[in-house]
């Protein structure tokens, strides 16, 4: 069986995924193509005792809730998770 010969012109696409270059790259995606890691910031209240609190904010809900006002466990654990996701969301 005969080969072609590719004209030396032609761009070598064996590697690329389709639709490669036809869309803009985000900048998370070019720092990880630059080979720099993602930095997670460890500290997000910009203190030590505030990121202690903001931490201590669901754990210090259910405990009120729980033996405090003597709400259900169920309810509890709703209001806690939806605390917990605010704080994740703005924190």
């Amino acid at each position: 069986m005969a080969h072609r010969k590719v004209s030396s012109n032609a761009p070598d696409r064996r590697h690329e995924s389709p639709g490669h270059g036809s869309e803009p790259v985000s900048a998370s995606a070019r720092s990880l193509a630059a080979g720099t890691p993602f930095t997670q910031s460890l500290n997000p209240a910009h203190s030590t005792l505030g990121s202690t609190l903001v931490a201590l904010v669901p754990i210090a809900l259910l405990l009120i809730l729980l033996p405090v006002l003597r709400w259900a466990a169920w309810q509890a654990v709703i209001i806690g998770a939806v605390v917990t996701l605010i704080l994740a969301i703005t924190v």
